[in-house]
């Protein structure tokens, strides 16, 4: 095959292609399920601490952390965009990417590349670009725009994979969803961990409120967990453990539905934000 093209990458398309080519990388991380469960863990005993030093702070720092985790669940997004753009320079945006017989060639106005067709790696078709991925985790990112068609962009890339043919395995899709899904899955999941924590405390209340004059030992047992804090720090553990655990849950249903993955998310927010107004009303 012989083609080529000649264009000038905008700062958007380049984050795009840097963030592909960044999700693939951090997949091949094996332990960020442990280091999720590391987080939460610190952030339990941090918490923990703070409450047992101030008494009574307890429903303030807890406030403070649901603001936090919100909070940079929402700007997670601006964040990473921010930092992928970083590394763009605006002269060496202007590039001609030749493809023949011996490989693919990239010609900036300060450097040229020069892969043999064993190099390319991957191929990621998204909606608005062909993103090539090589050996050492390079890319070149090539714009719809350079196509009049669809059906142009797909013959091309149809030669592509014809040529390379000793590609790895098509990335899942889903897995490159943009920032803004997976920030709504996230605070989601960690608001369903607080729903779970009220539900838990809430249940121990009416438990307690209902507790005879002569209570048994299950109940003398609770009433003294309560006032010790150590239902409230156990509760919320493992409402933390649950929140991670609900969280990956939401990223495999967000692979074969990524409708129902919101809508789930988004209803435990809405129950979130519920309990909240519904105690400050019970509080009033």
């Amino acid at each position: 095959m012989v083609a080529s093209f000649e264009y000038r990458l905008t700062k958007e398309e380049y984050v795009r292609g840097l963030r592909v080519v960044m999700t693939v990388l951090l997949a091949k991380d094996r332990r960020k399920t442990w280091r999720c469960l590391q987080l939460y863990a610190v952030i339990a005993i941090a918490i923990g601490i703070a409450a047992v030093v101030h008494p009574g702070s307890f429903p303030a720092i807890l406030l403070a952390f649901a603001l936090y985790i919100v909070g940079s669940c929402a700007l997670n997004p601006r964040h990473v965009r921010q930092w992928h753009g970083l590394s763009y320079e605006p002269d060496l945006a202007d590039s001609k990417v030749t493809f023949d017989a011996k490989g693919v060639t990239k010609v900036r106005s300060e450097d040229e590349r020069h892969w043999v067709w064993p190099a390319l790696r991957r191929i990621h078709e998204l909606p608005d670009a062909a993103v090539l991925e090589f050996v050492g985790w390079e890319v070149i990112t090539l714009p719809d725009r350079l196509w009049a068609r669809p059906e142009d962009r797909m013959a091309f890339v149809t030669s592509l994979r014809d040529q390379a043919n000793n590609l790895l395995p098509d990335f899942p899709a889903e897995k490159l969803s943009p920032t803004r899904a997976l920030s709504l899955l996230h605070v989601g999941a960690v608001a369903a961990a607080f729903d779970i924590f009220i539900a838990a405390n809430a249940g121990a209340v009416l438990a307690l409120c209902r507790c005879s004059t002569q209570p048994s030992p299950f109940e003398t047992f609770l009433r003294d967990a309560w006032r010790s804090g150590l239902l409230t720090a156990t509760s919320f553990g493992i409402s933390m453990l649950t929140g991670c655990l609900i969280y990956f849950g939401l990223l495999r249903l967000n692979k074969r539905r990524p409708q129902w993955a919101a809508g789930v998310s988004t209803a435990f927010i809405v129950i979130l934000i519920g309990f909240v107004v519904a105690g400050y009303l019970v509080g009033r």
